[in-house]
């Protein structure tokens, strides 16, 4: 069995998608890896795999929230979703909107402006903060009013 998870995870899904862990050091712990999967199927393949292999995988959008939580026992691979950065599907007249995970509140807001929407939710670093790392960490705070993106015709 291969000793190194960047190796395997090369292998498994391409070396382009895989780095060393040192530049996404979490609460003292440095991962042995990081990968950022590019689509679904390589997403299912590693989350496969990990599993199998009894590997852990710290999830990670804009990095704005990673301090939150409880300490990490162990950080083998980090699982960069910065890929998941889209809108899947927004349908203005029904106010609905489908996001990926790695998609950062900015973004968003910039997207449902065109249609005339906003959703109520602030973040101090919205050019970073993900919806996934938002909602995970349950740190949306309520925002009262329209926040000024380009588009919604608001000036707050």
């Amino acid at each position: 069995m291969e000793s190194s998870l960047a190796g395997q995870l090369s292998r498994l899904i391409g070396a382009s998608a895989v780095s060393t862990g040192n530049e996404h050091e979490i609460d003292g712990l440095t991962p042995e890896a990081v990968v950022r999967p590019v689509d679904q199927v390589q997403l299912s393949e590693v989350l496969r795999w990990a599993s199998s292999q009894q590997v852990s995988l710290l999830p990670r959008g804009g990095g704005t929230r990673s301090s939150l939580g409880n300490i990490p026992r162990k950080a083998d691979v980090v699982l960069d979703m910065g890929a998941f950065n889209q809108l899947v599907d927004y349908q203005p007249a029904d106010m609905t909107a489908t996001v990926q995970a790695g998609l950062t509140l900015s973004s968003m807001q910039r997207h449902l402006a065109l249609g005339g929407e906003f959703v109520p939710l602030e973040s101090a670093q919205a050019e970073r903060s993900t919806v996934g790392g938002i909602l995970s960490s349950a740190r949306a705070a309520p925002c009262p009013t329209p926040m000024a993106y380009p588009g919604n015709g608001s000036s707050a």
